[in-house]
């Protein structure tokens, strides 16, 4: 949210069902807090012209709301080419952006969704006028990781808004003391999401967390040089060698560069990551774990350069095999890379954040276990090259 303006409320649900409940939402907002509403059948709520009623709903997710209000009725609402409603779009949407989201269901439909459970072919036509809202509840309230309450009336709803944007505002007091820049460093202070989050309240494990999501949101921000990767795709300046020995002898360099990176590697996981984890008991020191994260993402980013390296190479069509089967040796060190990111995020941020100090000690173990290079093809050409051109040996295997 920019400095300088009122938070702004988007009020998602159906509206014809709804409709005093929206307008008494609104009023709360707007003239008990004085924050911005969005609401989509108000002459305020702000349109694209050139876009159609979900595209406008969406971008006002997406650029205007600072917290989301999603009211579920009894009915489920106008069903997009998705097979979504609007509102479940308009929720995704907000959960993807990660703004704080209250969720507010019909007393109804919660009394009815243990039955529905049991029976979801039943007819439930006289409460709702489609099962697929069933359905919508129990993704977000089972699999969504979000709270949600119950409600009769729109006062039940504005009673514990009140309650929840107290304890809301509250947090981000706390929050803004501990981000001031008399405690927090600019390499903090860069940091995304979860990670700043992390990084700030320090919850059990935050060490190995911090680790963890600063490697994913980087390599996740690489993922177009992935593609890159993996289509052969550079714009850099051709690189002429047309004979065998300026090939040798520069594949003998790359070699040797893949050599230091994977040492790099093995120094970063073995020696620095520990080092900036500290011993047990003792606090981390977070700036010296972002910068482990991020070194580990520039090798990643590097071995990526290494290989595209390659793709401008110019020289003849007989050593193209030769040249080719050389860029790819290194993938499997990517896919390890991804692997060990994978599984930390898995495996440490399982780990409450509220767990005790005196719980009982639970052993996790990742390993960044590094796959030899496939040299098969690459050796392959090398014999093919050396009975073609008569040399007894092209490059030590």
């Amino acid at each position: 949210m920019s400095l300088g303006r009122k938070p702004s409320a988007f009020v998602s649900s159906t509206c014809y069902d709804l409709k005093q409940v929206r307008k008494d939402i609104c009023e709360f907002f707007r003239d008990q807090l004085g924050y911005d509403v969005l609401l989509s059948e108000y002459d305020s709520f702000p349109l694209d012209p050139q876009k159609g009623t979900i595209d406008n709903c969406l971008r006002a997710v997406d650029e205007r709301a600072d917290i989301f209000i999603l009211i579920v009725g009894c009915r489920y609402g106008h069903v997009t080419e998705t097979g979504r409603s609007v509102t479940n779009m308009e929720f995704l949407r907000a959960k993807a952006k990660g703004i704080p989201i209250y969720a507010f269901v019909d007393k109804q439909i919660l009394s009815i969704l243990p039955v529905w459970r049991d029976n979801p072919d039943g007819n439930y036509q006289s409460t709702v006028d489609t099962p697929k809202l069933f359905e919508f509840v129990d993704s977000f309230r089972n699999n969504g990781g979000i709270w949600s309450f119950s409600f009769e009336s729109a006062q039940d709803i504005v009673n514990t808004l009140r309650a929840q944007l107290g304890f809301l505002f509250s947090d981000c007091l706390s929050l803004k003391q501990k981000a001031t820049p008399k405690t927090m460093s600019k390499k903090i202070a860069n940091l995304d999401g979860y990670a700043f989050q992390t990084a700030l309240l320090r919850p059990a494990g935050w060490e190995h967390k911090l680790f963890a999501q600063v490697l994913s949101y980087g390599l996740q921000d690489l993922k177009d040089r992935r593609r890159d990767f993996n289509f052969g795709i550079t714009f850099a300046t051709p690189r002429r060698l047309q004979s065998i020995e300026e090939l040798i002898e520069y594949l003998s360099l790359k070699m040797e560069q893949l050599q230091h990176t994977i040492d790099t590697i093995s120094v970063l996981i073995h020696k620095t990551l520990p080092d900036a984890l500290g011993a047990p008991g003792v606090p981390g020191d977070a700036d010296y774990i972002v910068y482990v994260a991020n070194r580990l993402i520039d090798v990643y980013l590097s071995i990526i350069d290494w290989s595209l390296d390659f793709s401008t190479i110019a020289t003849q069509e007989d050593l193209r095999g030769l040249v080719t089967s050389f860029s790819k040796m290194c993938e499997v060190t990517l896919c390890d890379i991804e692997r060990f990111s994978d599984e930390c995020c898995d495996k440490l941020l399982s780990i409450p954040d509220d767990l005790a100090e005196n719980s009982e000690p639970n052993s996790i173990s990742i390993t960044l276990s590094l796959t030899s290079p496939k040299t098969d093809d690459f050796y392959r050409e090398v014999d093919i090259l050396a009975q073609k051109f008569e040399l007894p040996l092209l490059l030590n295997k």
